[in-house]
C-alpha cells in the first residue's frame, strides 16, 4: 500500500520535476552561452586593441623610416611595447626583410632582436590590413603606404584571455543564471502551487463523488440482496411465529381447564358449602386431562420461548446486515460470529439446495467494518448457492484459518463452475452470467471493493462442471483507517 501511494505521488510530481529540470538546463545553457559570448567579445576587444596599436605605429614610424632613422623607430616601437600584452613588433620591407624587431617573453622587458631573416608578408592584392590568430597570439599586419609602398608592420599580441577576467565573466554568468533560475522557479512555483491546489480540490471532489457512488452501489447491492432474500427470511420468521401462535392457542385452552379447577374450589369455599373431597378433585382432573396439561405446558412454554428468540435473532441479524456504513465504525470483530449471523439470514437460500460444511480454524478478532465483511460472506454464499443446479443437492464448504498477520476465508461449492473466458471479468461491475432477474452483476464487484478497502485480496479458482472456490485474505490489524 505504501509503495502504491509512493508511485501515485511520483506520477503527480513527475511533470513538475521534468519542467523544473528543463528550466534549470535552459538557464544553465543560457549561462554557458553567455560565458562563451562574453569570452568571444573579450577576444574581439583584444583584437581591436591590437589593430589600433598597429595602426597607431604607422604615424610614428613612417617619417623616421623615410629618413632611415631607425633609432627613432625603435624608440616609438618601445613606447608601444610598454603594453604588457604586446609580444613583438616588426618593421619589414616589401620583400619581407626585417628592418627592426623588438620582442619579449611574457613577464620580461622587451629587447631588440638582431635577426635579419626574412618573414613572409601578406600577398593579398589590395589588402592594407590583415589580422589572424595563431594559437594564443593575435597577429596584425598593416601596410606602410605613404604614396609609395615602404613595407609592413607586424604586431603580435597575447590572445589568451586573462584568468581574472575569465573569473569575473564566470561569476557574472553564474550569478545571472542563479537569479534567472530563482525568479523562474518562484514564478513557476506560484503557478504550480495554485494549479496543484486546484487539482487537489478537483480530485477531492471527484473522490467524494466516487465514494458516494460506491456507497450507493454498495447499499444498492445490499438492498438487492435483502430484497432477494426477503421471501425466504419471511418464511424463516413465519415458521416460529406459526408455532408460537399455535402454542398460545393451546395455552389459552389449558388456562380454561385450570380455571375449572379454580372455580370448583371457589364454589366449595363459600359459607355453608361442603369441602371438596379427594374423589371430586380427581374427577375434575380426569375431566380436563390434568396430567397431560401439566407435561405439555412446560414443553409449550419452552418451545414458545425458543421461537420468539429465533425471530429476535433473525431481526437482529437483518438489522446488523442492513446498517449503513455511515453509522458503522472500524472495530474488532469475530469472523466466525459474522459467518454464523450471515448464514442465519441466508439459510432460506441454500437449505433446500445444498448442505453447508463449516471447517473453522482458530481465529483472532480482526480490525474491520463488520457489516461489510458480513456482506462479503453473504455474496459468496449466495453465489455458491446459485451455482448449484436445482436438480441436485450440492455442498458449500466454508473454511477459515490464520497466520501471524492474516486470516483466510474460502467458500467452495460443487456447482457448475466458471469458464476461463468469464473468470477475468467476474469482478467487473454489472458483469453476470446469470439469467435476467437472478443477479444484479454487482455482488462480486462490491465484494472486491470491500476487500480492497480492508487492504486484503480475493482470488478465484474454478473448473467447469466441478465447482468454484473463492479465497479471501484479510489483515488482522489495519495500519490506517480506510
Amino acid at each position: 500500500m505504501i509503495e502504491l501511494k509512493a508511485l501515485l505521488k511520483w506520477k503527480r510530481l513527475k511533470p513538475v520535476i521534468l519542467v523544473v529540470g528543463v528550466l534549470v538546463l535552459v538557464q544553465v545553457g543560457s549561462g554557458v552561452f553567455a560565458y562563451k559570448q562574453s569570452k568571444a567579445l573579450l577576444l574581439e576587444s583584444k583584437l581591436k586593441r591590437a589593430q589600433n596599436l598597429t595602426h597607431g605605429l604607422i604615424v610614428a614610424v613612417v617619417d623616421p623610416l623615410v629618413e632611415k632613422d631607425f633609432s627613432t623607430i625603435e624608440s616609438r616601437m618601445m613606447q608601444t611595447m610598454y603594453n604588457d600584452e604586446v609580444l613583438s613588433i616588426q618593421v619589414v620591407d616589401k620583400q619581407g626583410k626585417v628592418l627592426t624587431h623588438l620582442a619579449r617573453t611574457p613577464g620580461n622587458e622587451p629587447i631588440e632582436i638582431f635577426d635579419n631573416a626574412a618573414v613572409t608578408v601578406p600577398h593579398q592584392l589590395g589588402v592594407d590590413r590583415l589580422s589572424t590568430v595563431e594559437g594564443d597570439i593575435l597577429v596584425c599586419w598593416e601596410r606602410l603606404n605613404v604614396g609609395v609602398e615602404l613595407g609592413w608592420i607586424r604586431l603580435d599580441m597575447m590572445g589568451s584571455v586573462d584568468g581574472g577576467e575569465l573569473d569575473v565573466i564566470k561569476r557574472n554568468a553564474f550569478v545571472l543564471s542563479a537569479i534567472s533560475i530563482v525568479l523562474a522557479l518562484v514564478a513557476m512555483g506560484m503557478f504550480l502551487w495554485r494549479a496543484y491546489f486546484s487539482a487537489i480540490r478537483r480530485e477531492l471532489s471527484v473522490t467524494d463523488k466516487l465514494k458516494d457512488t460506491s456507497e450507493l452501489l454498495y447499499q444498492s447491492e445490499k438492498m438487492a440482496a435483502l430484497g432477494q432474500l426477503s421471501a425466504g427470511v419471511a418464511h424463516e420468521i413465519n415458521n416460529p411465529i406459526g408455532y408460537v401462535s399455535s402454542n398460545i392457542a393451546s395455552l389459552v385452552n389449558y388456562f380454561e381447564a385450570y380455571q375449572k379447577i379454580i372455580d370448583a374450589y371457589e364454589r366449595h369455599c363459600q359459607p355453608g358449602q361442603e369441602a371438596l373431597t379427594l374423589e371430586q378433585v380427581n374427577a375434575i382432573k380426569e375431566d380436563i386431562n390434568f396430567e397431560f396439561i401439566q407435561e405439555d405446558v412446560t414443553f409449550l412454554l419452552s418451545e414458545t420461548r425458543e421461537g420468539i428468540q429465533r425471530v429476535k435473532t433473525i431481526i437482529q441479524d437483518l438489522k446488523d446486515f442492513s446498517r449503513t456504513e455511515k453509522t458503522a465504525a472500524w472495530s474488532k470483530a469475530d469472523l466466525h460470529k459474522g459467518i454464523a449471523s450471515t448464514l442465519n439470514i441466508v439459510a432460506s437460500e441454500f437449505k433446500n439446495k445444498a448442505d453447508v460444511e463449516l471447517v473453522f480454524g482458530t481465529l483472532p478478532e480482526i480490525d474491520c467494518l463488520p457489516s461489510q465483511i458480513n456482506q462479503v460472506v453473504l455474496n459468496l454464499v449466495v453465489n455458491a448457492t446459485q451455482a448449484i443446479d436445482s436438480g441436485q443437492r450440492g455442498l458449500i464448504r466454508i473454511t477459515t484459518s490464520a497466520d501471524e498477520n492474516h486470516v483466510y476465508l474460502s467458500v467452495s461449492d460443487s456447482g457448475c463452475g466458471i469458464s476461463p473466458d468469464h473468470l477475468k471479468n467476474i469482478f467487473n461491475p454489472f458483469f453476470t452470467t446469470k439469467a435476467v432477474g437472478v443477479g444484479t452483476g454487482l455482488g462480486l464487484s462490491v465484494t472486491h471493493g470491500i476487500i480492497e478497502r480492508h487492504h486484503g485480496s480475493i482470488s478465484v479458482e474454478s473448473e467447469v462442471g466441478k465447482g468454484t472456490t473463492f479465497k479471501v485474505m484479510l489483515p488482522i490489524h489495519q495500519n490506517t483507517v480506510a
